[in-house]
């Protein structure tokens, strides 16, 4: 059983806490670094690439850019930049909340001390909590992808069509709200150490923002698809809807076909014949 974890002395003054029956020691602190962390991380790394690429190099695109022909409306672009820094807050706030939920010593599954299960568990945590994230975010994405929920829900995301680094995040707070159940249930679920857990979120957050930057990317990973697979998503609508790997799609068939036909009223992932 894993050991539990040593009393935390407070960090903050008497007159910043919540009453002791709360649980949540110095709550303010760890929001408050964890919105500040979120935004630093979010602002710089789409703030380089918006630099590099779209000042610096926006006279050839045609050398970098998925999508050489197509660029966001300068509102849109503002829009991305405004939504996306307001769910990067609420994001940060939420890791914030979840940190001292965790660190109070509240219920949880996560756990510090890699003998409490062994190397060989602790290995292999990445691979499952890997194929747990890329399982749910397909499958949640490709449900977002039916009709009343795409025109209703996931359809703000999709304005920006061919996308900047800015809207990895730029969706609907109920959206991004959705993907939270999937992305935090392990931590309440099954024994993840917390190394694990951050090292996969920081992964999978990395290659978002590099799959929504517009940008031609490859990865020396092998499972990782290059910055093309989720652009084409955007471009193309209703297929590729895996995020870290084209496994799932190639299970389902739903990877992007050149010899059909996609749009944004052909839903069901598969497209239709070509005329």
């Amino acid at each position: 059983a894993p050991k539990p974890r040593p009393h935390l002395e407070p960090l903050l003054p008497d007159y910043l806490q919540l009453p002791d029956e709360y649980g949540l020691t110095d709550l303010l602190f760890y929001v408050g670094v964890g919105m500040a962390s979120s935004q630093l991380i979010y602002q710089l790394l789409c703030g380089a690439i918006q630099l590099f690429y779209y000042t610096l190099q926006r006279g050839n695109p045609e050398t970098w850019k998925c999508q050489p022909n197509r660029f966001l409306t300068r509102s849109n672009e503002w829009h991305e930049i405004v939504v996306g820094t307001l769910n990067m807050t609420l994001a940060g706030s939420m890791s914030g909340f979840l940190t001292c939920w965790i660190l109070n010593g509240n219920y949880t599954s996560v756990y510090f001390v890699v003998g409490d299960y062994g190397h060989a568990y602790y290995f292999l945590s990445f691979i499952w909590l890997f194929l747990w994230f890329e399982a749910s975010a397909y499958y949640s994405h490709r449900l977002l992808h039916t009709p009343w929920l795409y025109k209703t829900v996931h359809k703000h995301h999709h304005r920006y069509h061919s996308p900047t680094p800015y809207s990895v995040i730029a969706m609907s707070p109920f959206e991004m709200m959705f993907y939270q159940i999937f992305f935090v249930a392990p931590l309440f679920t099954v024994p993840i150490h917390a190394s694990v857990y951050v090292a996969i979120e920081l992964y999978i957050f990395y290659f978002g923002l590099v799959d929504h930057s517009g940008v031609k990317m490859t990865s020396w990973l092998p499972w990782q698809p290059d910055s093309m697979f989720h652009d084409d998503h955007h471009k193309f609508f209703h297929c590729n809807f895996g995020f870290n790997a084209r496994l799932f799609d190639w299970l389902h068939g739903t990877y992007h076909k050149a010899n059909r036909t996609y749009g944004e009223e052909v839903f069901g992932g598969y497209g239709k014949p070509k005329d």
